[in-house]
């Protein structure tokens, strides 16, 4: 197992083929499970910096669809300016304010995947501290070698800004 700290306030380690990243925020893990489970609030910070997310569809139940569309808005990340990456989630179980599992895949705006990436099973854990709360979110890979490559298309970095603007997003709904 490997550790690395991507941010003074993430961490983020890898354990075979999954993907460990944590960050603590000063928020119930009620508020913090409640901007994780809304449409609405989603797309107010999910995706990195310099990136809107819309939602085409989201039905938070087990089973339920979650479609979305990430657009990069920032001309200054010049060659993903314009550029357009399409996801979807199925989620497995939900937990009211302790967990969230779903997969997440890439696809089109049909919603059909692409088979040339992996599907992630991804499992967020909300656990109340002292000062606030913890978020854990384990992506489970089908190989290292998975892992591994969408590591390489900065899925680390990607994830940490969409943390630092999830803690932003949390200051303005306080």
């Amino acid at each position: 197992m490997s550790e690395q700290v991507s941010s003074k306030n993430t961490k983020s380690w890898e354990n075979g083929r999954n993907l460990i990243i944590e960050r603590t925020f000063n928020v119930s893990k009620k508020l913090l499970f409640q901007v994780y489970s809304s449409s609405r609030h989603l797309e107010q910070w999910w995706g990195p910096r310099g990136w809107e997310t819309t939602n085409y569809q989201f039905d938070f139940r087990p089973e339920g669809i979650w479609h979305y569309c990430m657009r990069c808005v920032d001309e200054a990340q010049e060659e993903y300016y314009g550029q357009e990456a399409w996801g979807k989630g199925v989620f497995k179980e939900i937990v009211e304010n302790e967990k969230i599992v779903y997969t997440d895949m890439f696809s089109d705006e049909e919603g059909n995947i692409d088979e040339r990436l992996p599907v992630i099973l991804v499992t967020i854990m909300f656990e109340e501290t002292g000062s606030g709360a913890v978020l854990q979110v384990y992506s489970e890979f089908p190989t290292a070698e998975d892992m591994q490559k969408l590591k390489e298309m900065g899925m680390v970095e990607g994830f940490t800004s969409q943390l630092d603007r999830l803690e932003e997003y949390l200051h303005d709904v306080t």
